[in-house]
């Protein structure tokens, strides 16, 4: 009994100092204002985090912020999505629909005169010299070569809610949405599309979260935990914690 109580109490000693050396730190007004939410967070090559807030976007070196481009009032909006691509050039997504770029310190926009779009802006992915924008009810734009055009259900998407676009690097992307997974072979200029979805094996249709690794998709669904997507076999596996339903082909 006495060794119990020994052996228990010293892996209480050792638990307490392991947790005492945790330190957390709260920047709590990182935008210089209080109550001001921070929607989105990337960091850039020099290791700084850029902030999209609902106050416009604001840089952070790990002890102070300062805001971006502050005197132009293009950029105090709302900020929903931000990305920087391979030329380091700063994609910024608002909620109202817009989206702005940074390119060695001058601020463009992108022109939805063409396909307008009020919706908001979700989520970017670069691949093979194409930006695509997804966004919350108007489905995905690609812009290549100052162009910009527009994919939708219309396309053959599952759904025009697109909350994540994740890539393989090479000719794939996929699109998490209200209706399952919008899988695009992106090779030609016109996608050819495959749904995943309940029809075919996912547990929960709505998606919201993708991460491409190791030739897998991890899968964040709304009500049903993680699944994988085995890219090479075509097939939905269960994941090991968080899932408890068969696999099945897609």
């Amino acid at each position: 009994m006495l060794k119990r109580i020994s052996i228990s109490f010293a892996l209480f000693i050792c638990s307490s100092l392991l947790y005492s050396q945790l330190q957390v730190k709260n920047f709590f007004s990182l935008t210089g204002k209080k109550d001001v939410p921070v929607n989105v967070i990337v960091q850039d090559n020099e290791g700084n985090l850029l902030l999209g807030s609902s106050d416009g976007l604001f840089k952070f070196d790990g002890r102070n912020s300062v805001g971006v481009a502050r005197e132009n009032n293009l950029l105090r909006k709302e900020i929903s999505a931000l990305f920087i691509d391979s030329h380091d050039n700063i994609w910024i997504g608002t909620k109202e629909g817009q989206v702005f770029s940074i390119q060695k310190n001058k601020i463009d926009s992108l022109n939805f005169s063409a396909f307008p779009n009020h919706e908001k802006i979700t989520s970017f992915y670069e691949l093979n010299g194409r930006l695509y924008v997804g966004s919350y009810g108007n489905g995905l734009y690609v812009y290549t070569n100052s162009k910009l055009s527009h994919f939708t259900t219309e396309q053959g998407l599952s759904d025009n809610v697109i909350y994540k676009i994740a890539g393989n690097g090479k000719n794939t992307i996929w699109c998490a949405t209200d209706a399952g997974i919008s899988e695009l072979n992106v090779q030609n200029s016109k996608p050819n599309c495959h749904i995943i979805s309940n029809k075919t094996g996912l547990p929960d249709n709505i998606v919201r979260d993708l991460v491409f690794e190791n030739n897998h998709l991890l899968i964040a669904m709304q009500d049903s935990g993680l699944c994988y997507y085995n890219i090479a076999k075509k097939e939905i596996q269960k994941h090991p914690f968080f899932s408890n339903w068969t696999q099945g082909a897609v």
